[in-house]
């Protein structure tokens, strides 16, 4: 419990503190709580860092498999001369949405370990510009994710009508 104070106190001044900033500084209050509590924020991202790893690595399998299986319904489709041209067309956004996520996260990760890696009890404007620079890698790649999500559901909704149209 005595960690977690001190983590959120840094984040909420992290996350509070504006974008925009006048001269591009933090006042001394927010330097100074970045610099007595980024080592435990620091430790608190490393946690997050191997977490979002394992999920990354799962829903990687999981994204390559559903293309796999959806080029092999497209084929079967093709093959059985059955208009769909939509699936084909979710099926490219989704290969396209793949290669993003993988590359958007590579960069995520290797930002993550910068964070995690830098002085920021001497650099803490510095820490501060890099976690909001990673907290919006990690909301592109939250992006991402809603966008397979509604690719699939859109997939879904294609391969339904097909089936349709084939038991009547």
């Amino acid at each position: 419990m005595k960690r977690v104070v001190p983590v959120i106190a840094v984040l909420l001044v992290v996350l509070v503190a504006p974008l925009v900033r006048a001269e591009g500084s933090l006042s001394d209050a927010q330097l100074n709580a970045i610099r007595t509590n980024c080592v435990n924020a620091q430790i608190n991202l490393q946690h997050v860092q191997a977490s979002d790893k394992l999920t990354r690595i799962n829903r990687g399998y999981r994204y390559e498999a559903l293309l796999k299986l959806m080029t092999s319904f497209n084929s079967r489709v093709v093959e059985n001369k059955i208009n769909a041209p939509e699936l084909i067309t979710i099926a490219s956004d989704y290969q396209k949405t793949w290669e993003l996520f993988r590359s958007e996260y590579s960069e995520y990760d290797d930002a993550m370990t910068t964070l995690i890696q830098m002085d920021c009890k001497n650099e803490p404007t510095t820490f501060n510009d890099r976690l909001v620079l990673l907290r919006d890698k990690r909301a592109s790649l939250n992006g991402k994710v809603s966008k397979f999500d509604g690719l699939l559901d859109s997939y879904q909704s294609g391969v339904d009508v097909i089936k349709q149209g084939v038991q009547e």
